[in-house]
């Protein structure tokens, strides 16, 4: 019988004392006791995330962790979870992940006329009556689990939630949590469970809210992409991940919500609308039928822009889609001073020759992180301002090379040596690195790659875009303009900069609005049937020119004229 070692684990508020068996890792003690690190990577030693405070005889540092967190660190006591093992008794300190995320944006219902999706069985025990029942839909998101509860009597919305999904404790986007399910077939039902008492916890919040009881929700839709609904019903994922990509669960039914773990009102029925292929799920389709919804003029360029992107364009007689993993940078996840919002989050950045850079809010306060959008702008900045190459390599200031580059780009002061290269002080213990650069890139030459075929397959060019919506978590809140000169979104380039290709609105959670439209109105959900018959799946990876489009697409567009030269 071996014995075990005793972990003491403190999170700064509580402190709880762990067995550990030997050979095993921290980050896989401390997942089998509920606690979840920040790990995009799953455990696999790739993304440094997973950091930790250690304390007594542990396995020494291996090259991964000398290369991700370098001598500065270790010599802290600063650790990888997946890569530290306890010899002895140890003490170790870490922040779990949070379970609530930043509130999104939902762009009002427009309902002329509601038919709310309820159950026979509700209806013969008079719940149509006053107090009228309530509906829920549920949005899955890689990252972000997203809940709206709504009045069935006319469609307000009377409370939102939003949380984090466990799931990001097994990798960053869906594939890597499919090949975790594929090692250890038992965790397909541990991830369910996770996933159930996240959503239980969100009605929970909702419900207080909204001064209402559980028992109150007579329906619910789900939405979200194909793999994700099948660990919520508990379906083996793994034939999605591998050809020739089969669904297990063709969505578009309904049954009792207990059965798929939500508490609810006894009776209450959940649907979920149909999934189109193995990458295009439902919650693609929920978010073509908001775009439609609010009279778009065609054709029209959808990016729902998370995890897992989606990009749709919508033509005259044609219907493409395709789906990208853009990962997690673009939510403010994996990134050296990423965060996904709250307290202490760089939203924006500007930049002036007179004021030099600015931090948005106004109001921030201590500087604790930067969101995916207020990257993204900074990343424009400094392209603008010739302090970031096309290549994606930061300028050091002039002087700290032997051979500086010529002129004096204006942000010159603000690029720093760090600990791992050059970087971008944004705010003390707060910057945007070389390595964050690289992750960035890739997320948008994956969206920008999207978006190309799809204009290609339909024979259009991006100048005939008649409008460009930008949906999701990342989506919702970041600037068009800097979008454009990131080359994240189409773009012409004028002698002032690049300007977004065509008139650009940013709608909130499209797909958490598509799934309200759903449950509401009978309308919408004939409609929707229709579309997912309609809608043309554009392989990406099976295309013979992704790899040399893709490659391509990793270079940022040549700058503009810089802050400094414009009158």
């Amino acid at each position: 019988m071996s014995l075990s070692l005793k972990v003491r684990f403190t999170d700064g508020k509580r402190v709880q004392v762990l067995s550990a068996q030997p050979g095993e890792n921290l980050y896989r003690l401390l997942r089998r006791y509920g606690i979840a690190l920040n790990g995009p990577c799953g455990g696999a030693g790739r993304c440094g995330a997973c950091r930790i405070q250690l304390s007594g005889p542990a396995s020494l540092p291996g090259a991964q962790e000398e290369k991700l967190l370098g001598a500065r660190e270790l010599a802290a006591g600063i650790r990888l979870a997946c890569q530290a093992v306890p010899l002895g008794q140890v003490e170790i300190e870490a922040r779990p992940l949070a379970g609530t995320t930043s509130k999104g944006s939902l762009t009002p219902l427009r309902l002329r006329k509601i038919t709310p999706l309820l159950p026979p069985d509700l209806r013969r025990v008079g719940f149509e009556t006053r107090p009228y029942p309530l509906g829920l839909a549920l949005d899955l998101g890689t990252t972000t689990l997203a809940c709206y509860l709504t009045d069935l009597a006319d469609g307000t919305v009377l409370a939102e939630a939003y949380r984090r999904n466990p799931g990001f404790a097994y990798g960053e986007d869906v594939i890597s949590r499919v090949g975790a399910v594929d090692q250890d077939a038992g965790l397909l039902s541990t991830m369910q469970g996770d996933l159930q008492r996240e959503l239980n916890a969100a009605v929970e919040s909702l419900v207080v809210q909204a001064g209402v009881t559980r028992e109150l929700i007579g329906t619910a839709v789900v939405v979200g992409n194909s793999i994700m609904i099948h660990f919520f019903f508990g379906v083996d994922p793994s034939p999605l991940a591998r050809s020739p990509f089969l669904l297990q669960i063709r969505g578009n039914s309904g049954g009792p919500a207990r059965l798929a773990g939500l508490a609810l009102h006894p009776q209450a029925w959940l649907a979920t609308p149909p999934l189109t292929s193995a990458y295009i799920g439902s919650d693609a389709l929920a978010g073509l039928l908001s775009a439609l919804d609010l009279r778009t003029r065609r054709p029209f360029l959808l990016l729902d822009l998370g995890t897992n992107a989606e990009a749709i364009l919508v033509t005259k007689d044609r219907i493409l889609a395709a789906s990208t993993a853009a990962g997690p940078a673009f939510e403010g996840y994996a990134l050296s001073s990423g965060l996904p919002g709250g307290e202490g989050a760089i939203s924006g950045v500007r930049y002036s020759v007179e004021e030099g850079l600015q931090l948005e809010p106004h109001d921030l306060g201590e500087a604790r992180g930067i969101t995916g959008s207020g990257v993204l702008d900074a990343l424009a900045v400094l392209l603008v301002e010739g302090a970031l190459q096309p290549s994606g390599r930061l300028l050091p200031p002039p002087g700290a090379t032997s051979q500086p580059p010529a002129g004096s780009p204006p942000l010159a002061g603000s690029v720093v040596q760090g600990q791992d290269g050059w970087e971008l002080q944004l705010a003390p213990g707060v910057q945007l690195t070389q390595r964050d650069i690289r992750q960035l890139q890739l997320a948008k030459a994956a969206i920008a790659t999207a978006t190309h075929f799809l204009l290609e397959r339909a024979g259009i060019e991006a100048g005939q875009l008649k409008a460009l919506l930008l949906a999701g978590a990342f989506g919702s809140y970041l600037r068009p303009q800097s979008a454009a000169e990131v080359g994240l979104a189409p773009y012409q380039a004028t002698n002032l900069g690049h300007d977004p290709i065509a008139p650009t609105r940013a709608i909130g959670n499209a797909a958490g609005r598509g799934a309200l439209l759903y449950l509401l109105s009978a309308h919408k959900r004939k409609l929707a049937k229709s579309l997912a018959q309609r809608i043309e799946v554009v392989n990406l990876a099976g295309h013979p020119d992704f790899q040399r489009t893709f490659l391509a697409e990793i270079a940022f567009p040549s700058p503009s004229v810089p802050t400094s030269s414009k009158s």
